[in-house]
């Protein structure tokens, strides 16, 4: 008989004692006896008596997540749930949890620097620029396009082909020449 007992109240005391995964009763702002759901960046998988686990490094979490794949890449990384996240590739912008931790490809014709976490991050590459509908679009006749999301305008008497890069791209029209400026070529004794 006292067996019995023994064994039905080291169950009771053993199963109201512990937790279901994702809370814990050893948090610290846990009221004694009492379990409360894992905090944000934290993880539980077991039902026992266990302190919540922090999310493997540059992961994020919600509260009450139950497993290690419950932790997503933050925004700047990327990475399978879960980890290991790496920095954010160039020519990609990361958003962490709300994109599910993946890496999103920056629109045609732009790129990014690496760890980058906003669309806003991508800028149209050398030789284009941001058209007013968001895409990029091939530099015109007569300006250059550094990169930076303008169309910048060869100076005077200047023209650049078509998807120029560089200023040094933008040369004298035919008739002039080029010192400081473009300035009008007259031949010597042709005035």
């Amino acid at each position: 008989m006292y067996i019995h007992i023994y064994i039905y109240i080291y169950i009771y005391v053993y199963v109201n004692a512990s937790c279901a995964n994702a809370s814990s009763n050893s948090e610290p702002s846990a009221p004694a006896g009492e379990c409360i759901a894992c905090a944000a960046n934290t993880y539980k998988p077991l039902f026992a008596d266990l302190a919540c686990s922090a999310c493997p490094a540059h992961t994020e979490s919600q509260a009450g997540a139950s497993e290690v794949s419950a932790c997503l890449c933050a925004a700047h990384y990327s990475g399978p749930p879960g980890g290991p996240c790496a920095v954010c590739t160039a020519g990609s912008y990361c958003q962490g949890y709300s994109a599910g931790g993946a890496p999103l490809a920056c629109k045609a014709g732009a790129t990014s620097a690496a760890g980058v976490a906003a669309a806003s991050a991508c800028v149209c590459t050398r030789g284009k620029w941001n058209w007013p509908s968001g895409l990029c679009h091939p530099c015109l006749r007569c300006q250059f396009c550094l990169g930076d999301d303008l169309m910048h305008e060869c100076p005077g008497n200047i023209t650049a082909r078509a998807h120029s890069g560089h200023e040094a791209n933008c040369t004298c029209d035919s008739s002039f020449a080029h010192r400081s400026r473009c300035t009008l070529y007259v031949m010597p004794g042709r005035i």
